[in-house]
């Protein structure tokens, strides 16, 4: 029914952060693949803005507090941080709570999923801890801190998980699941004595061995005219497919739940495209597609776009770049079925009777006979010069 991205292993993430705390999956990064200016949702995110990307470069600075906003943000799963792997297991009243790790530890509960920050789980994220809860009520507890935490500042006076948490709610809830089984978020306000100050298990005051050597690493590449992260030029990582880590965990985690609970995997995990006729075919759009959801395809006398919802992240790219103002992106109505991509234009190969070139285009659209170049240059030139 849907595609999947392609297969990543291990050690194709590399430590971006001295201590290694956090991890880049290069492959999946937008702004790495296209220009810094494509994607900021890590940068945005961060509270510390200690994050810079640019071509071949992603480095997060030494003031990292380990909060994981940068990985909840990013839209394909390209960021990975530490301490967020935790399975859920039951606790002494049979729900699983997830508590913030200021939260001290016999306060929380040996039972309870310790996460650096809430808002550090992505929607995929959440939903996995759904699944692995089972039957048991999934709870991220709210104990009244967020507002003098070190990571409140971009959280714009809401809870960092609520809109994560709200949108896996919404989705379990589209896949079959009974309303006391959705992932809530429960109030158990703690003394403000209680929280510490920092995250722990956040970057040490001295430097960790592994920390050390890296950074020294990173100096050396640095006198030679080398960058510290040893990530490929775009042209590269544009020449493999995208893998989309946290789109693929969000499709498989719904897809388990829907069939538990015996529905379709829900429409609202898809985007779907619309194209006008006034489609010109110009690519411009497929080109644009950081996950290649939109492709081109040619066949014998035909050619045009492909759409793959499995792969479209709603980022609206191809919307806003259409120079004929040709697609719409919606919510999909239905989950797809069979084979992805669809092919959502076809255009019929023609000759242009004026420049011989080959091109593709609707059976209105030939008109005269000559391509789209040809008419827009004759309308330039009839505008100027009086003539056609």
């Amino acid at each position: 029914m849907t595609t999947a991205s392609p297969a990543w292993t291990a050690d194709a993430w590399s430590a971006v952060e001295a201590d290694g705390r956090v991890r880049l999956l290069a492959a999946a990064c937008i702004s790495l693949r296209l220009d810094a200016t494509a994607c900021t949702a890590c940068r945005d995110a961060c509270p510390v803005t200690c994050i810079e990307v640019a071509e071949s470069k992603f480095v997060v600075g030494e003031s990292c507090i380990g909060c994981g906003h940068c990985t909840a943000a990013c839209p394909t799963g390209a960021l990975a941080a530490n301490g967020f792997a935790e399975a859920p297991s039951a606790s002494g009243d049979g729900t699983v709570r997830v508590e913030c790790l200021k939260v001290p530890a016999a306060v929380a509960g040996e039972h309870a999923v310790r996460v650096p920050c809430l808002g550090g789980l992505s929607p995929a994220h959440w939903l996995a801890l759904v699944a692995g809860a089972g039957p048991r009520p999934l709870i991220a507890v709210d104990r009244g801190w967020c507002g003098q935490c070190e990571v409140a500042i971009k959280c714009g006076g809401e809870h960092p998980a609520r809109a994560a948490l709200d949108r896996a709610a919404q989705l379990a809830a589209a896949a079959g699941l009974p309303a006391e089984h959705l992932p809530r978020m429960e109030s158990a306000p703690l003394p403000q004595t209680l929280m510490p100050p920092r995250i722990p298990g956040d970057a040490p005051a001295a430097p960790s061995r592994r920390g050390f050597f890296l950074r020294i690493g990173n100096e050396a590449r640095r006198a030679v005219g080398k960058d510290a992260a040893a990530i490929p030029p775009p042209r590269t990582l544009r020449a493999e497919p995208m893998p989309l880590p946290d789109r693929d965990r969000l499709l498989a985690t719904l897809r388990r739940l829907a069939e538990a609970a015996g529905q379709p995997v829900p429409a609202a995990a898809f985007y779907a495209i619309d194209i006008s006729f006034a489609c010109a075919n110009s690519g411009i759009c497929t080109g644009i597609c950081p996950t290649q959801a939109l492709s081109r395809y040619e066949e014998g006398d035909r050619a045009g776009v492909s759409f793959d919802a499995a792969r479209c992240i709603g980022c609206a790219r191809c919307v806003a770049t259409c120079p004929e103002h040709a697609l719409t992106l919606r919510p999909a109505d239905s989950a797809p079925t069979g084979e992805l991509p669809l092919r959502l234009t076809s255009h019929v190969r023609h000759v242009c009777r004026e420049c011989l070139q080959l091109w593709f285009g609707t059976i209105d659209s030939a008109g005269d006979g000559r391509c789209p170049t040809c008419r827009r240059n004759r309308a330039m030139g009839a505008s100027l010069f009086g003539r056609s």
